[in-house]
């Protein structure tokens, strides 16, 4: 019996303790260090595995070498840009890119009250008087319940041709009012086929979550 209560006091003596106890600290650190998705560089805040917006409800599941490109606080989060030509680019990602993949989200301040009237409203009609836009297919659906509409459509202005995928959905969260969540691509013709692999990717990797009352965290 003394021989056995030896063993087990010996196992949990004071230097064990201070060893199981760092070795747990040192673990919880590195759990939580793994929770943080994003970093910042100069110019824009970097996203890899997860983007999250937590203000508005929803996060993205980006693809392993993905890296989804933001702003820097204190502007406002609302979504992310990535490079189809090159996903896992840390190099500044822009609107003004032939090859750009958008995901981002817009409160339904005009009251348009569908995904249609978003579409019609902003994406479908020609940005200037020489631009031809024609609608190649166009599908009403629903994404994780909420009603939405996906188009690929064409943009051709002189010699230059750009072909789009857009799905948008129209959400009513709680604790935010009605808002559209949106992914487009805009891409070249002869990159469309394996840009829009990647518009696949990130539209099965949107989650819309709960908005909390108070202050969220967007590790």
């Amino acid at each position: 019996m003394s021989s056995a209560r030896y063993r087990w006091t010996s196992l949990f003596s004071l230097p064990s303790v201070i060893v199981l106890l760092s070795t747990l600290l040192v673990g919880s650190v590195v759990s939580n260090a793994q929770l943080k998705h994003w970093t910042e560089t100069s110019s824009e805040t970097l996203w890899r595995g997860r983007y999250s917006n937590c203000d508005h409800g929803y996060v993205v599941h980006l693809p392993v070498g993905v890296v989804g490109h933001d702003s820097l606080p204190p502007l406002p989060n609302h979504g992310i840009l990535i490079s189809p030509e090159n996903p896992g680019t840390t190099d500044e990602v822009t609107l003004e890119a032939s090859r750009v993949l958008t995901v981002y989200d817009s409160s339904d301040a005009a009251e348009i009250g569908s995904a249609k009237g978003y579409l019609e409203q902003y994406d479908l009609k020609p940005r200037q008087s020489s631009e031809d836009v024609k609608i190649l297919t166009e599908m009403v659906t629903r994404f994780r319940g909420a009603p939405a509409i996906y188009v690929h459509l064409r943009r051709k202005d002189g010699n230059r041709t750009s072909e789009v995928d857009e799905l948008v959905i129209y959400r009513k969260p709680r604790n935010i009012g009605p808002q559209f969540n949106v992914i487009e691509l805009i891409t070249t013709p002869e990159s469309y086929l394996h840009d829009h692999a990647l518009f696949v990717q990130i539209e099965d990797g949107l989650r819309f979550i709960p908005v909390p009352r108070g202050e969220c965290s967007n590790d």
